[in-house]
This record gives C-alpha cells, structure tokens and sequence, in this order.
C-alpha cells in the first residue's frame, strides 16, 4: 500500500506573519492628535488655576496684615492711637505694597457705642489684581477698649 500524503497547493495557505516591529503612521498620527486635545484643553485650565490660586495667596496675605494691623491698635493705649494709625497707613507698618499691587490701606476710627469707653476701628486694605483692573477688597472690625488702669 502505499502511503497516502496530502498536498496542499503553496497558493492556498496564507504566507506566516512575522510579528510588527513598530506602529503605523495612522496610530501614530491618531497619538499625537489627541495629546494635542488634551493640551489645548488642560492648559487654559492650568492657568486658571495658577492665577486663582495667586489671588487666593494675596487674599491670605492680605488677612493676615490687617489682622496684625488691627491687633497693634487693639491693644495700644488711647493716646498712642493715632500715632500707630500714621505708622500703618504712611509709615514702614506699609509693607504690603510689594505683595499687593496699588494696596490702600484704609483705618477709621470711631467712639464705640457700648458702655465702657473706647473706639470702634475699622480697617479696609484694597488692591488690585495683575492687569490692573479689578479691586480686591478686605475688611475687618476690631475694638479698643480702655480699662480701670487705662490700658486696653
């Protein structure tokens, strides 16, 4: 007998793939068009962020001076009042013109109406933002109150 083998015709049979050694230019293409999206996207939005994060640092800034501002004229004697209000309105207590462009520090005084004798001041410290346009504003309320020894 004899031994029965099948051939196949060489045309039949697809030809064996060796493995890709890279990306096509579509895939490659598609990659770099959707990094672009997302940068067009991201980057408006990063600035954003940056400039409301810097105008959220001048705001902290800007708190902690005038608390500190109003602290000093809580806590004078009544008749180094207004001496201390020239040192932070005019004098080098005027330090914030660095960190808040065109600041305007404003300080009023008045009696307190409550019982024991004393002032009512209101400090307001206002800048404006980078371009010059908007005004920033922060206010705070403290009170002077003279006691038995006429100290605050």
């Amino acid at each position: 007998m004899h031994a029965r083998t099948t051939h196949s015709h060489p045309s039949a049979d697809p030809p064996p793939r060796s493995p890709r050694a890279g990306f096509t230019v579509v895939e490659v293409t598609l990659a770099v068009m959707l990094a672009a999206t997302f940068g067009a996207v991201l980057a408006p939005m990063l600035v954003q962020v940056a400039q409301h994060r810097q105008l959220l640092l001048r705001e902290q800034y800007a708190l902690i001076h005038l608390s500190n501002v109003l602290d000093d004229l809580t806590t004078c004697a009544p008749e180094e009042f207004a001496e201390r209000r020239d040192y932070w309105t005019t004098g080098a207590g005027n330090s914030q013109r660095a960190r808040l462009p065109g600041a305007e520090l404003t300080l009023e005084s008045a009696a307190a109406s409550d019982a024991p004798p004393g002032l009512r001041i209101v400090g307001v410290l206002s800048w404006a933002d980078q371009s010059g346009e908007a005004r920033h504003v922060v206010r705070l309320v403290g009170w002077n109150y003279q006691t038995a020894e006429g100290r605050p």
